[in-house]
């Protein structure tokens, strides 16, 4: 691991422990709390999302590439052990979301329809004014970010999939042809879903994620018990 790697590790997995002790270990205090809170009756402000759909757009944006790839490179790069420090980094990870909830929730400005709120609201808000360079900074740090780190790469790894999908089945179209296809319908797709607002995304949300976890379970078990004896 780089140097700028190490840093990161160390860092998130240092914030994660401080809020835990900080929080006398919330995430495992207030379990049963947070598995029963998205299935909990409550009242929604107009424009506004379900505590269910809150959950599924959480999990919609979090299990992806990193979930399937970087499990696997990291297994294959740091062996069975790096399992311990994913969970050990996941454990951690719980306190640090926990409160960036909490502050997105204090400090989110309700004055709009529907609510505003997120990092880029609680630096300011919550340190001053003096912070809005750092909350500018953070807000532009995450548009390039899901545009080149999350939009792109999984885009790019659909045009893949279709790709190889179209070169198995023999269809006789061009790479080109198909990479531009699948990105065009990615795209539509997505503004279909996006430009509805937060409440079609959370619609979306809560039938397409329970829908994905499943499959991702399967097949993560049909991989594990088809190479059952290594």
């Amino acid at each position: 691991m780089d140097l700028f790697g190490s840093f990161m590790a160390y860092l998130m997995l240092g914030a994660g422990s401080f809020l835990s002790l900080k929080t006398g270990f919330f995430q495992l205090t207030h379990l049963t709390d947070a598995l029963k809170a998205p299935f909990r009756r409550a009242e929604r402000r107009a424009g506004g999302v379900t505590p269910f759909q809150a959950m599924a757009t959480a999990l919609g944006s979090s299990v992806g590439t990193a979930n399937i790839a970087g499990v696997a490179g990291a297994l294959v790069l740091g062996g069975p052990g790096a399992l311990f420090w994913m969970w050990s980094a996941g454990l951690a990870g719980m306190a640090t979301k926990f409160a960036e909830v909490v502050l997105a929730m204090k400090y989110r400005d309700v004055s709009t329809e529907p609510p505003t709120g997120g990092p880029a609201h609680y630096i300011e808000r919550g340190i001053g004014k003096k912070a809005k360079p750092l909350a500018v900074c953070f807000a532009a740090a995450g548009v390039m970010a899901s545009l080149f780190g999350t939009a792109l790469v999984q885009s790019n790894t659909i045009a893949h999939a279709a790709t190889g999908a179209a070169s198995a089945l023999g269809c006789g179209i061009g790479q080109t042809a198909v990479r531009a296809v699948s990105g065009a319908a990615v795209c539509l797709l997505t503004a279909a879903v996006i430009l509805g607002g937060a409440k079609r995304i959370g619609r979306v949300s809560e039938s397409a994620v329970p829908v994905m976890a499943a499959v991702y379970i399967a097949f993560s078990a049909f991989a594990i018990i088809k190479n059952a004896e290594r």
